[in-house]
């Protein structure tokens, strides 16, 4: 039917007038027709796809690839037919994944297939055909999860049946359809809690009545049937180890109550220990009186020993040196020698000389001669100290510890210094040392580094070591910083050495992809040994201690973990120290264990590290990477925090 001027309705196609179609000849009849058809097409195609990119006579096949685009990825591959749009389409896909990391002698859809494993599972999938690719996937799903590709099954069920083998071989029947694979692991977990006593209840899935399972129905380790008998058997073992007493059946707070005792007995005997030494070490500067007068000497002999109005005198020239043998009993620092004497005429010169006395072969070894002090000894009968010149010649005297002091002059003159001459006391050859004296002829300055076969005398000089208390003696003092948080550390003042050592902290884990995320590593060990007044001032008392915090785990698809915190120790006037924390997980290699910063020795002591976290859980402290995430869409998990170690040392 047609409109009053002859032609179709718009709402058909146009064929124009009637009288105009009769007219035309077979072939422009033919052309009239495809073109009217096209562009009914084409408006039918712009009414469905809101619009063309393209006008008249476009290619079909290209105009659907690129609305598919348009729609699925709201991007527009373009192309002015179908191998152009082909083209782009799959250069965008590409340039999506950072560009195309297959066989590049492979076509270009194989190609692609391989790249998306590889932006996805963080493997590299090899050969030039779809069989070839996944033959490759299978591979490597088999070198990642550990057991053999079942033969001639599809991927995802071969997945599942391996990963049943792995993690529940019990059960017996692989599955062939991936139906089969989820009821065998719905079978495979009920079986499990069956035999954990259906803690869960009938097929329930209640994680709250997790700490319902018997502890019967779980074997127990080291010789015990069950794991209820094996934790009584540890926590009797550890009270009868804290207490030195037999016991069975002690609860948990008969345990704690036990170390709890332990550490104040511990603490208790540091203490008196430390106060025992200090009150012996204050008895080398409280000398009885009858000793030398001097509060800190040790003589020779008793000075009282002398008595009458005028002292006897020991000579001392230049053909005979005189040595008097000085023990220690009550320890102390020396700094100066002590004697009597008088008559310094025509004597030119006056050496100092100190030995210490090996008590198994007698031999003496100097260990400090004075330069001449002749100009300051006084001529008349008194009171006479050498003083070390400096510091490091003080030394700390100890109990069993024998000293000779030797006195040597030069000049014509003779020195007289007061003592017993031609004593009685025989010389006692079962014992070093053998008397109270000693003897050189013919001095020579400076004096020889030993005395091999030491001459003993009746002629004993009063000499004294003098000087100051000793330091009372502390042992070692560790303390542990293994939370995350700003501490300060007070440095002992007896102390004289520092040794510190960190951990930083362990990296997360990382989130599931298409494979297991990677776990996190562990962190990184540092240690330092000061020497108080050399690498770090005196006049630093306290310390900054900051352990790194745990990396968090990655959150999303396959996304990395968080690198762990730092463990720094910072003080006042020295640089500090730093320890880096662990990397996160980032490898997507189905290896999902949080990694242990191992363990660390430093100066033959060992430091223990956090260990390898194999369940899905946040790294173990201190200092342990957190584990990977297993299942889409689960985060990774945090990685634990760094730790330091302080160990206060006194060096006497």
């Amino acid at each position: 039917m047609t409109q009053p001027d002859g032609l179709f309705p718009t709402s058909a196609y146009n064929f124009g007038s009637l009288a105009d179609l009769a007219a035309r000849d077979e072939a422009s009849w033919n052309a009239f027709i495809e073109t009217q058809a096209l562009a009914g097409h084409t408006e039918l195609l712009n009414n469905l796809y809101d619009g063309l990119p393209q006008g008249q006579g476009i290619n079909l096949s290209s105009v659907f690839i690129q609305q598919m685009f348009l729609r699925l990825f709201n991007c527009n591959p373009g192309g002015t037919d179908l191998n152009s749009t082909l083209d782009n389409a799959q250069t965008s896909v590409a340039d999506a994944m950072g560009g195309l990391t297959g066989d590049p002698t492979a076509p270009y859809g194989i190609n692609l297939l391989q790249t998306f494993f590889g932006f996805a599972c963080g493997c590299n999938p090899t050969g030039t055909t779809t069989t070839e690719t996944m033959d490759s996937v299978k591979a490597i799903t088999a070198s990642a999860i550990g057991v053999p590709f079942p033969a001639d099954t599809p991927l995802g069920i071969g997945v599942g049946n391996m990963l049943l083998d792995r993690y529940l071989p019990a059960i017996p029947t692989p599955g062939t359809s991936f139906g089969e694979v989820l009821d065998n692991i719905s079978n495979g977990w009920n079986d499990f809690m069956a035999l954990l006593g259906n803690p869960f209840g009938m097929g329930g899935n209640d994680p709250a009545k997790s700490t319902q399972i018997p502890w019967a129905n779980i074997t127990g380790v080291s010789g015990p049937i069950d794991l209820g008998s094996s934790v009584q058997t540890i926590i009797d073992y550890l009270h009868s180890a804290f207490t030195n007493a037999d016991g069975q059946g002690k609860t948990l707070a008969q345990l704690f109550g036990a170390a709890t005792q332990l550490t104040q007995n511990s603490a208790s005997a540091i203490a008196l220990a430390e106060a025992d030494s200090e009150l012996w070490f204050r008895r080398a500067i409280t000398k009885p009186t009858y000793l030398a007068i001097d509060p800190s000497a040790d003589a020779v002999f008793n000075i009282s020993a002398l008595t009458g109005t005028v002292p006897t005198t020991v000579n001392v020239t230049s053909s005979l040196s005189v040595i008097g043998i000085v023990g220690t009993p009550d320890a102390g620092i020396k700094k100066s020698v002590c004697w009597i004497g008088q008559q310094t005429t025509n004597i030119t010169a006056m050496y100092i000389r100190i030995y210490s006395i090996n008590l198994t072969t007698g031999v003496f070894t100097r260990i400090h001669e004075s330069a001449n002090i002749i100009a300051n000894v006084d001529d008349t009968l008194e009171w006479n100290y050498y003083n070390f010149p400096n510091t490091s010649d003080w030394f700390t005297a100890a109990q069993n510890t024998w000293y000779a002091i030797e006195m040597m002059v030069t000049g014509s003159g003779t020195y007289k210094v007061v003592g017993m001459p031609n004593h009685w006391l025989p010389v006692n050859a079962g014992v070093i040392p053998r008397g109270m004296a000693a003897q050189v002829s013919s001095p020579v300055h400076p004096a020889p580094t030993t005395i091999a076969s030491p001459v003993y005398s009746v002629n004993v000089p009063w000499f004294a070591l003098v000087g100051a208390e000793g330091v009372s003696l502390h042992s070692p003092k560790l303390t542990v910083f293994g939370d995350s948080g700003t501490f300060i550390y007070d440095i002992p003042s007896w102390s004289t050495d520092l040794v510190v050592v960190g951990v930083g902290a362990g990296g997360g884990g990382q989130a599931c992809g298409l494979l297991w995320g990677e776990g996190g590593h562990g962190g990184n060990w540092g240690a330092l040994h000061l020497v108080r007044g050399v690498d770090i001032p005196m006049s630093t008392t306290t310390l900054t201690v900051k352990p790194g915090i745990g990396g968090a785990g990655g959150s999303g698809f396959a996304v990395a973990g968080s690198t762990g915190g730092s463990t720094t120790v910072t003080g006042t006037g020295w640089v500090g120290g730093t320890v880096t924390g662990g990397n996160g997980g980032s490898a997507l290699n189905a290896d999902a264990s949080g990694k242990s910063p191992g363990n660390f020795t430093f100066e033959a002591q060992t430091y223990r590290g956090g260990d390898q976290q194999n369940a899905i859980a946040d790294g173990i402290e201190p200092g342990g990477g957190g584990s990977g995430a297993t299942i889409i869409p689960f985060a990774g998990l945090r990685g634990a925090d760094g730790a330091v170690w302080i160990t206060a040392i006194q060096n006497v």
